[in-house]
């Protein structure tokens, strides 16, 4: 019973980092980094595909990552003669880095939470 609730939480910080990076993006004005979204569109591809073949249930959220994967790399590639070495130098942007990783470090331990009460019930 505790699966239905962890994954109305997962939704939830999900839908409240989005609203929280759109107003972020508002306020700067940075240029599309293409070479990261190569970098994701390299991982998400074969991520998908596995999922999709080996996932059993979930072998549609691997065609969607699949897909997802498959068109970043292509946009990635695409302005591959805009991709630049980017440092973080602003303290908003060394901000936005530190939330970023705790986000994801938040995201690791719930998913772990969800994979141990899982396998107990």
């Amino acid at each position: 019973m505790a699966t239905p609730w962890l994954i109305i939480t997962i939704a939830a910080l999900i839908v409240i980092l989005g609203i929280v990076a759109i107003f972020n993006k508002k306020k700067s004005k940075t240029p599309t980094d293409y070479k990261t979204l190569f970098t994701i569109g390299l991982v998400w591809l074969p991520f998908g595909i596995i999922m999709r073949f080996f996932g059993g249930a979930s072998n549609s959220i691997g065609t969607i990552f699949a897909i997802l994967g498959f068109f970043y790399l292509v946009i990635g590639i695409a302005n591959k003669n805009k991709w630049k070495k980017r440092k973080v130098t602003t303290k908003e942007q060394k901000r936005m880095l530190w939330f970023t990783i705790a986000g994801l470090i938040l995201f690791i331990i719930l998913g772990i939470i969800y994979i141990i009460l899982k396998t107990k019930c």
